[in-house]
């Protein structure tokens, strides 16, 4: 089936570039990705004023801009956190390389080369299974099995998909509470309304509601309500 052939067609891909790269380089990228995002959020906004000062005229009268389209503002933005991303990023890949090629050096390349096939294969298992997700989340049981029952990889799909689904934050009791305050406030200020609404007596305290059925009314309702039951 077309899912299995593409499903083996991104596992191959995965490994086929893990093997070639190595098990280091592959981990010290996505270590660089997270690294250089992290550098630029807390670096970033520190440089961000002194390139702001550099390209910005204090004294102009109107807003400048880059090619009249890009504001001075904007591009002191970009610029601070781009630029230090783009530092980080070009410094540990350089240190990628130094170690990759001193594994390679000392007799660990087969080894490295190893755990880069492993590593791209879990890696393309993952990104099957995010593409997955929405099957997984959207579409009934019998819907999946109608269309992924001739396919011999579905049960790992469902799998992998799984997997994932367990490391996403459940929204749903979050939704339920949120639901519940909006309810509770929404009675808490009817309530309040009511006390309003009756009439004063003449220390301030609202009168006691008027019973809408006095005693006799209510146990004869109370009697039919036993014998509908009955």
């Amino acid at each position: 089936m077309i899912i299995d052939i593409l499903v083996l067609a991104v596992l191959l891909i995965s490994v086929l570039i893990s093997l070639f790269r190595g098990f280091i380089r592959e981990v010290l990228t996505i270590f660089g990705l997270a690294g250089a995002a992290f550098a630029a959020f807390y670096i970033g906004p520190a440089i961000e004023p002194s390139i702001a000062s550099f390209l910005i005229d204090p004294n102009a009268e109107v807003e400048q801009k880059l090619f009249g389209v890009i504001p001075f503002s904007l591009l002191a933005t970009l610029v601070a956190y781009g630029g230090v991303f783009v530092v980080f990023m070009v410094g540990l890949s350089i240190l990628s390389h130094v170690l990759s090629e001193g594994a390679e050096k000392i007799g660990l390349g087969s080894v490295d080369r190893s755990l880069g096939a492993v590593f791209g294969f879990v890696r393309g298992a993952l990104l099957i299974g995010l593409f997955y997700l929405p099957f997984y989340y959207f579409m009934s049981g019998d819907e999946k099995e109608s269309w992924f029952s001739k396919s011999y990889s579905y049960p790992y799909l469902e799998w992998t998909a799984s997997f994932i689904d367990d490391f996403i934050p459940n929204t749903t009791k979050l939704e339920d509470k949120a639901v519940e305050g909006i309810a509770e406030e929404g009675k808490q200020n009817i309530e309040r309304m009511i006390r309003e609404a009756q009439p004063k007596r003449n220390g301030g305290e609202p009168e006691a509601p008027t019973p809408a059925y006095d005693d006799e009314q209510r146990k004869s309702m109370e009697n039919l309500i036993d014998g509908v039951n009955e």
